[in-house]
């Protein structure tokens, strides 16, 4: 039996849901970076990431671009096609509200104070 693992998924930002063209997401904790000196390398160092959300929404008649930038303290939700979902808490809009006229759509970025990433039951 085949399983899905690419295509269709959903955003919701509190309770509203926003039609979604691109997505990408981050929700690891921290990031590692090697530390190295004149003698080898003698280790990593790792710091804190923010967790985000990004990619692009389409700019249909009922998303409004002031609205997705007011956002300040919201829960992001991200339904994925192998039912994995993505959670960003506390969340804010986090770029610039450029819209693409052109191609019907707007960038978008949410960036939170936490993020889980919760897995389909086996």
């Amino acid at each position: 039996m085949g399983k899905r693992i690419a295509g269709v998924s959903y955003m919701r930002v509190g309770s509203r849901q926003y039609p979604i063209k691109e997505l990408e997401y981050d929700v690891t904790s921290s990031t590692r970076e090697g530390v190295a000196g004149l003698d080898g390398v003698h280790g990593y160092k790792e710091t804190p990431k923010v967790p985000y959300v990004s990619g692009q929404i389409s700019t249909t008649p009922d998303v409004s671009i002031e609205n997705l930038h007011a956002v300040t303290d919201e829960t992001v939700t991200v339904e994925g096609p192998d039912g994995r979902v993505i959670v960003i808490r506390n969340a804010w809009y986090a770029s610039d509200a450029t819209a693409q006229p052109a191609d019907g759509q707007v960038a978008f970025r949410f960036e939170g104070l936490s993020g889980d990433e919760l897995m389909p039951n086996a």
